[in-house]
């Protein structure tokens, strides 16, 4: 236990070392994320995080392997390797060209590809309420799409400060718990590691003054660090190829993530599917996180309440080896219902509004626009976005344009409109 401390110590140290010469580096300034209509920041800020995670993750590797510290398998240690390099080449890239999201795409699923296809790191079976599938060819694909959406999703959460380092952290600490009950001292090496570059990271963002970005380096290479031990780890007695446990490791990015795409899906009024798609992909500013900053809260209160959403669900996946399926099902209903009040209380989901957005979608197709009934009711399809009050109170005025009356939504009701948007937080960065 003292040598894994040790280690989590070296590589904090490490990475405040590595973090402090960038930062006062002449690198910096190409390296400057500029305030602007979708930014949270208001100065000129470095997006060095995710080179000095890189870095100190793969400085302290070189030391393990040259000093026979510990002995991974091939397929693990040419997977971090790769991706390590991989990422470093390719999100320095990003943060200096702002890739489009099509060249992004192309450029994960080639690392995920790699790591899959050439790497032999991959889901092959899973187990879910006592049964076991085997995936066969079909292994391949999930684990490609895995990664590939772990990448996405935690650089999707990174929108104010802390949240996206602090979220993985969490993930890394629960692969490191499954990794030290099931004996398996290779992930956990690297999770320790992990841990220690990303509190050295945290250090410098949650300062007032010199003050660093993950950028689209540090973002993605966290997700795909956690989408390699997740499949890693799969195989572990503990893990017993479990299709939930990979999931809580990474369940408020994932969460986050699907209802963005649903949310973006179904405010689109348009009866072209590609259209809809495409919008599914365009960053907003109605993530989670922004709608607590909206709601009042300061940034260091909405990462730390989703930190505690996301260390929930690490708890949970940790726990779950040592219950029965039964139970590993009632979990799972439970945190389903949980999630629906949640999102509910965020303005997400509207209870009232779910009975009539269905009936005027069934009525009058995709976007109702020559039904009557169903236009009478298509303002219900901005229940991803409308309280039930108001829209109550539009469908009895007539009123185009509900103005929202619940706090959360009157605030993005106000945001949308370009009044009163909250100086401390004007989106993504």
């Amino acid at each position: 236990m003292l040598s894994l401390i040790s280690l989590l110590a070296a590589a904090a140290s490490l990475s405040i070392l590595f973090l402090g010469l960038l930062i006062r580096s002449p690198v910096a300034r190409h390296f400057a994320d500029l305030p602007g209509h979708r930014k949270v920041h208001q100065a000129v800020i470095p997006r060095l995080g995710g080179a000095g995670i890189v870095l100190t993750f793969l400085v302290l590797l070189t030391i393990a392997q040259v000093f026979k510290l510990w002995d991974p398998s091939a397929k693990l240690l040419l997977s971090i390797v790769f991706v390590s390099l991989f990422l470093l080449i390719a999100g320095t890239l990003d943060d200096v060209l702002s890739l489009g999201y099509k060249a992004k795409f192309l450029l994960q699923f080639l690392l995920a590809g790699v790591v899959v296809c050439v790497f032999g790191l991959h889901f092959d079976k899973v187990s879910l309420f006592g049964a076991t599938y085997s995936l066969g060819g079909m292994g391949l694909v999930v684990s490609i799409f895995w990664m590939v959406g772990l990448m996405n999703a935690v650089n999707i959460i990174d929108g104010i400060d802390g949240l996206a380092a602090s979220v993985s952290l969490a993930g890394f600490a629960g692969v490191g718990v499954l990794s030290f009950v099931a004996g398996a001292r290779n992930p956990l090496g690297v999770c320790i590691v992990l841990s220690g570059a990303t509190i050295g990271f945290l250090y410098y963002n949650l300062q007032r003054r010199r003050k660093v970005f993950l950028g689209d380096t540090g973002s993605q290479f966290l997700g795909a660090m956690l989408g390699v031990l997740t499949l890693r780890i799969h195989e572990l007695p503990n893990v017993n190829h479990s299709a939930i446990i990979p999931i809580l490791l990474a369940g408020y990015p994932l969460l986050d993530t699907a209802v963005a795409m649903a949310r973006r899906f179904l405010q689109v009024r348009s009866k072209d599917l590609g259209q809809r798609v495409t919008r599914m992909f365009l960053a907003d500013n109605e993530h989670m996180h922004h709608r607590l900053v909206y709601a009042g809260l300061s940034h260091m209160q909405a990462t730390s309440l989703l930190l505690l959403l996301a260390s929930g669900f690490t708890a949970t996946a940790v726990l779950l080896p040592k219950l029965t399926w039964q139970w590993e099902g009632a979990i799972i209903a439970y945190l389903i219902v949980a999630v629906y009040f949640l999102l509910n209380r965020l303005g997400f989901i509207q209870t009232g509004a779910l009975r009539k957005a269905l009936r005027s979608w069934v009525i009058g197709g995709v976007y109702p626009e020559s039904v009557r009934l169903a236009r009478r009711y298509a303002r219900y399809y901005e229940l991803f976005s409308m309280t039930e009050s108001a829209a109550r109170t539009a469908a009895e005025t007539g009123s185009p344009r509900p103005v929202l009356s619940e706090s959360v939504g009157e605030r993005l009701e106000l945001v949308r409109s370009g009044v009163g948007r909250p100086a401390v937080l004007a989106g993504d960065r």
